[in-house]
């Protein structure tokens, strides 16, 4: 069978060919995400190549609940040799949820959706509708800036995942694939307050031993101090990791390890 739109232009044989071929499995939800050990026995994939054959995945650092990012995709190698390409968003690479929508920036790219030629194209629609990305046709599509909006309400690092799959060099037909990812994007941290100045004007009377009353009226100002922070880092904030030198309490959630590098509170 058909990789489908993750994978049909991967492939230099005709798809009519590989559909009648009972070497390939059936299409199943592992061709949705990036897993090398599927993608290796599947065997047209070929094997896992050299990670300089992969896409490089540029991201800002921070991201909002329901706003868009852009994601630029672009290729480690000559071009030439594009078969394919497969991205989306989700807090790990295995995880059967792809977040966010994508914007498009050609038609050179479609998503894994309901595709009535299911006999070649997988549906990755249980994974999320409009969150799974692909190449449409085999032209070079790199570099390739896409729009991904954040769902509403989403408050946790997220990362991008792509597989890429190319011929293993400009004159030969076997091909080779290779995973990417990006670094982990983080929910926007809310900004502590500036401090602020409060004036107050009051009327006080004050008795004089004098032979009439006397009024007198006092100006107080009151300056409020800035909100006092524990040593702890704050929530979302980085709480620890290899080479890391901050606070390693959370003044809100639980320090939580995404790697040998990087803690955060969550």
């Amino acid at each position: 069978m058909q990789f489908a739109k993750a994978a049909l232009a991967l492939f230099s044989l005709a798809s009519s060919a590989l559909a009648q071929s009972s070497e390939y499995p059936q299409l199943t939800p592992d061709l949705c995400v990036a897993n090398a050990t599927f993608l290796t026995s599947f065997g047209y994939f070929g094997t896992q190549a050299n990670p300089a054959l992969g896409n490089t995945i540029n991201v800002p650092a921070t991201y909002a609940a329901g706003q868009s990012i852009d994601v630029v995709v672009d290729s480690l190698t000559a071009r030439a040799t594009f078969r394919g390409l497969l991205l989306y968003a989700a807090t790990s690479i295995s995880a059967r949820e792809h977040l966010g929508q994508w914007t498009l920036p050609d038609g050179n790219f479609t998503t894994l959706d309901t595709d009535a030629d299911t006999a070649n194209f997988p549906d990755c629609s249980s994974f999320g509708i409009g969150s799974t990305v692909s190449h449409a046709t085999r032209s070079n599509p790199f570099p390739a800036s896409f729009k991904w909006t954040a769902p509403a309400g989403l408050n946790k690092p997220v990362q991008f995942f792509a597989v890429s799959v190319q011929r293993a060099n400009a004159t030969s037909r076997a091909q080779v694939f290779e995973i990417s990812q990006s670094t982990p994007v983080l929910p926007a941290a809310a900004e502590c307050p500036a401090p602020v100045t409060v004036t107050s004007t009051a009327t006080v009377s004050v008795p004089v031993t004098v032979s009439v009353p006397v009024t007198t009226t006092a100006t107080v100002t009151i300056t409020a101090a800035a909100p006092t922070h524990t040593a702890c880092a704050p929530r979302w904030g980085q709480c620890g990791g290899i080479g890391y030198n901050g606070p390693t309490c959370c003044q809100s959630g639980t320090c939580t390890a995404y790697g040998d590098y990087y803690s955060q509170c969550a």
